[in-house]
């Protein structure tokens, strides 16, 4: 009996997708945007593990609670209408946060603790409560 490799191949590994993306058909913007506006944000995201105290991971989650209760329901079903969850708070911290660097007056910070003091004069003075 002779057995060929390719049939064993296809055999074994043929219905199985690959890992590596290919690549896409050169298309018009047009065609391009339309097919991003299709595609769910979170698809668009890279995966990032960050390591939070119990306390830092229920704040964040309170927030975002707190955040999409005080939404009216028909802001719930607009258009442009985003569930905000732990993850979309902490992104527009970190958005806010580097677009406001290059502006900030830099200090030595050789710990978390340095690190937390300067973004707290930093959010007392730009951050309003109501």
């Amino acid at each position: 009996m002779v057995i060929d490799p390719e049939e064993t191949k296809k055999s074994l590994f043929g219905g199985l997708k690959s890992a590596t993306p290919k690549a896409e058909k050169s298309t018009t913007p047009e065609v391009a945007k339309s097919r991003t506006s299709t595609v769910p944000k979170w698809r668009t995201l890279e995966k990032v593990t960050v390591l939070l105290t119990n306390q830092q991971r229920d704040a964040v989650e309170d927030l975002a609670r707190t955040i999409m209760r005080f939404r009216s329901k028909t802001e719930l079903k607009g258009e442009n209408s985003e569930r905000i969850t732990a993850n979309t708070v902490v992104r527009a911290l970190i958005d806010n946060l580097v677009e406001t660097a290059p502006s900030l007056t830099m200090q030595e910070i050789r710990n978390e603790d340095d690190l937390k003091s300067w973004l707290r004069q930093l959010f007392s003075s730009g951050v309003k409560s109501s």
